[in-house]
């Protein structure tokens, strides 16, 4: 069975906050297999609403999950957040070391004869 979420009718057309999306969640009925999610009117998505959504698609894999009506805004919220999610993280090594300062004749001291 089909069915058709209207997000902006549902939460608002402004999406933010990962309990927000779990209205969605709320919303889907025993015995559906698909999900529209019609984004008609949503004009902003915030970052953890994206994120929140994606880990539901995952999570609901049972379910097949589409996407609709996206602003050029939304979608490339939506599509920043779902493709970040499958790329490894890179971390930059520091290698710098750490020094204590104790008081600020300690820190005027660093700063006089430090070369930054």
């Amino acid at each position: 069975m089909k069915k058709r979420i209207e997000i902006a009718k549902l939460i608002s057309s402004d999406v933010r906050s990962r309990a927000n999306a779990e209205k969605i969640v709320r919303s889907i009925d025993s015995g559906i297999s698909e999900i529209e999610l019609d984004f008609k009117d949503v004009t902003f998505m915030s970052r953890s609403f994206a994120d929140e959504l994606c880990d539901i698609i995952e999570r609901m894999n049972w379910i097949h999950f589409t996407e609709s009506n996206m602003s050029a805004f939304v979608e490339a919220m939506f599509n920043t957040v779902s493709n970040g999610r499958n790329r490894e993280r890179e971390r930059e090594v520091y290698d710098a070391d750490i020094i204590y300062l104790n008081d600020m004749k300690s820190l005027t001291e660093f700063f006089t004869h430090a070369s930054i």
